[in-house]
């Protein structure tokens, strides 16, 4: 009983925004095939994709997501940003400018290169870069 209560809550919680939009206006609309379910706070709105689909690219999915946003909202979508389950956008209404892309940490991304093992350890380096 413990265990189906705690993979319930967890379920419950891939629909839920983000702590910066809680109390954020919710909207849901289907685009493309795609179901989605946005957040809007302003101009900015975090837009969740809620269908299933079998490895979407982000570029896919946003192209789905920002004419369902921008027909719901009546605002033009100028910026979007984030991965395929979930994103954020800046809206340009009634020909105000869009908030600034926040500032977000830059990804460091790695390369493993194997080096020769010795007494069955393998040595190695990693080459990094940022993204």
């Amino acid at each position: 009983m413990k265990r189906s209560l705690t993979f319930c809550l967890l379920l419950a919680a891939c629909n839920t925004p983000s702590q910066g939009y809680w109390g954020a206006d919710k909207m849901q609309f289907t685009e493309g095939g795609m179901r989605f379910t946005a957040y809007r706070k302003g101009n900015l709105i975090e837009v969740l994709r809620t269908s299933p689909e079998v490895l979407p690219t982000f570029p896919q999915v946003a192209l789905r997501a920002v004419p369902g946003v921008e027909r719901l909202t009546g605002c033009k979508a100028v910026w979007a940003e984030g991965d395929q389950a979930l994103m954020e956008m800046g809206l340009s209404c009634d020909g105000a400018k869009a908030p600034k892309r926040k500032r977000r940490p830059k990804t460091l991304y790695c390369d493993i290169v194997t080096g020769p093992a010795r007494d069955g350890v393998t040595y190695g380096d990693m080459r990094c870069e940022t993204g």
